[in-house]
């Protein structure tokens, strides 16, 4: 497929269509901050590589061509095609939109986040979100996710952007039943004599770091 071919300055295409718009060069190059003989150039230039005359010049007359009117109807258009784009995009800039996928824990995700983004999307009805609930370590870019909360230290990466929320607090819980039953541990030490549950990810126990009283 051949690729198209443009003017080699987009600018000049803007310089021309104020020339046709003001119908004086002088009057387009007032309105555009330019020199009447930058412009003049310019649409020159254009003329040269379209090799099609655009505007008929005399000293007291400027007017389009046939191809000049032709052309600049066409530029217009793209013009406010153009436009209309960039106001789209700058207003949905303004305001979020679009769909947001977010992969979390489970108990955090369901008790803690969801009241936030449902907040969320209540203030923004343009946004759209997809929650999953998942425990595993996975790679947000290679799950299609745009953001995952996750549990405890990350691995370096230079492809992702982590962003601590909060310190979790956790603590060592037995039921009295089994204090009754298996006693109760009075140091670190003891806890290898008991029935402990740990937690699991990656194929591997979660260890417990406890801290002292000076953290």
């Amino acid at each position: 497929m051949s690729m198209p071919v443009f003017s080699d300055n987009p600018r000049a295409i803007v310089y021309f269509v104020a020339v046709a718009k003001a119908g004086s060069f002088t009057a387009a190059a007032n309105e555009l901050g330019v020199s009447k003989s930058a412009l003049g150039k310019s649409v020159s230039k254009l003329e040269q590589h379209l090799a099609t005359k655009l505007l008929y010049r005399t000293t007291r007359k400027l007017s389009l061509t046939t191809e000049g009117e032709a052309y600049f109807a066409s530029c217009q258009s793209a013009l406010d095609t153009l436009q209309a784009a960039e106001t789209s995009l700058r207003s949905k800039l303004s305001e979020p939109s679009g769909t947001v996928r977010i992969d979390m824990p489970a108990a955090f995700g369901r008790s803690v986040m969801m009241p936030i983004l449902l907040g969320m999307t209540e203030r923004y009805p343009h946004l759209k979100l997809t929650l999953t609930f998942n425990d595993r370590i996975i790679d947000p870019l290679d799950a299609g996710f745009d953001l995952a909360i996750r549990y405890g230290a990350l691995k370096d990466s230079a492809d992702l952007v982590a962003k601590k929320l909060n310190d979790q607090h956790l603590v060592l819980c037995a039921s009295p039943s089994y204090l009754e039953r298996y006693g109760t541990p009075q140091n670190l030490q003891a806890l290898n004599q008991h029935r402990c549950l740990m937690a699991w990810r990656g194929g591997s126990p979660l260890s417990w770091r406890v801290k002292d009283d000076n953290g």
